[in-house]
């Protein structure tokens, strides 16, 4: 089960409304629209996408969550992987996000479809990037820590309903670099992880935010990821994405005009003045 994370590809997508090294509370993404079979140009403290070997992802409402919309991701076989990642990698946004020390919760909706047939352990995880020695100038030292449901409880997720996984300092996590599951304290603090210390402290910055389907699991999935919640003490680095469909453009319609004060006013003087005229000639006509 530990393989689910084998294959990170780099992945695309826009969200609307989110600045730069600011970062936001909450938004709304809507692009790119449409199912991408593979990876997207990646965009620096933006939402963007990724899929391999035939796996696909993209924003439909097969599974609308929250609103009209969901990431539905799909893969269908072994090597298909598929991820939507929001980087704060760049030398200008690095340390945006905080660090394992700042970082205080994070939260995403999942979504596994009965009609799987991959290892019923499998669904949708969450991983967080991260820069092992917080130094933005060596890059050699980046791996992933990762949070799946399955680890949390040791009981097979559930099926054709959403569920929310909390993601805090006591969720179980492991990461590629050492063998073994502990909790994210563990990890945070640069502790010992069964008997292997931790690859990160509490300096170790996050580069990314990532909800995924991994690939190394035996047969077709399918589901979906709503509602990514990333929490920090960092200022401006909290964020938080819901996933919708974008809407349909407004239809173009002739507008009427309202008139103004002055118009009113002119309007009534030239009634006031054909009345006039009207009697005018009214009282003429008697006199004749």
């Amino acid at each position: 089960m530990h393989r689910c994370h084998r294959n990170f590809s780099v992945i695309v997508a826009g969200l609307i409304g989110l600045g730069a090294a600011a970062g936001v509370q909450a938004a709304t993404v809507t692009t790119p629209s449409g199912m991408t079979s593979s990876d997207d140009a990646a965009v620096d403290q933006q939402w963007y996408r990724a899929a391999s070997s035939g796996a696909s992802t993209g924003i439909t409402a097969d599974y609308a969550r929250s609103g009209n919309g969901s990431i539905l991701m799909t893969s269908p076989s072994i090597s298909g992987s598929t991820e939507w990642r929001y980087d704060a990698a760049s030398p200008t946004s690095f340390g945006a996000l905080g660090t394992l020390a700042q970082f205080s919760s994070a939260q995403y909706d999942w979504y596994r479809d009965a009609s799987s047939t991959n290892p019923t352990a499998q669904a949708p995880a969450f991983t967080l990037w991260i820069d092992e020695d917080g130094n933005s100038a060596t890059t050699a030292d980046r791996s992933y820590l990762i949070f799946e449901p399955y680890y949390q409880t040791n009981t097979d997720p559930a099926v054709n309903t959403w569920v929310t996984s909390t993601v805090n300092a006591s969720s179980i996590m492991w990461t590629p670099s050492l063998s073994g599951y502990c909790a994210f304290s563990v990890f945070a603090t640069g502790g010992t992880c069964n008997g292997t210390a931790s690859p990160y402290s509490s300096a170790s910055v996050v580069i990314s935010v990532i909800p995924f389907m991994g690939s190394g699991w035996a047969g077709v999935f399918r589901g979906a990821v709503d509602n990514v919640v990333f929490n920090t003490t960092q200022s401006g680095g909290s964020l938080s994405a819901n996933f919708e469909l974008a809407p349909p453009p407004q239809p173009v319609t002739a507008v009427t005009a309202v008139p103004t004060l002055q118009a009113w006013g002119l309007m009534l003087t030239g009634l006031l003045l054909a009345g006039t005229v009207g009697l005018r000639a009214k009282n003429r006509r008697k006199k004749d």
